[in-house]
């Protein structure tokens, strides 16, 4: 993929868990914190189970860890 697509770069530097939806009965998701040069975002993974636990990690075959760069863009804001 065209690197011009995604611009923005950023390096995974924190993984963490949320409940998901609130008051959710024990369903949490995975989230990332990224930092670029001039922000960091939280990305919620948004995978949350059928059951009560941890859903699905972010990334397909290769789950995303601390230290892997991520490019993204921005659509208004």
């Amino acid at each position: 993929m065209p690197q011009f697509c995604y611009p923005e770069v950023g390096k995974v530097n924190g993984i963490g868990t949320r409940e998901a939806g609130g008051n959710s009965g024990g369903h949490f998701t995975h989230t990332y914190k990224v930092e670029t040069e001039s922000k960091i975002n939280e990305l919620d993974c948004g995978k949350a189970p059928l059951f009560p636990g941890t859903g699905g990690e972010c990334g397909g075959d290769k789950k995303l860890k601390i230290g892997d760069d991520i490019r993204s863009r921005t659509q208004k804001q």
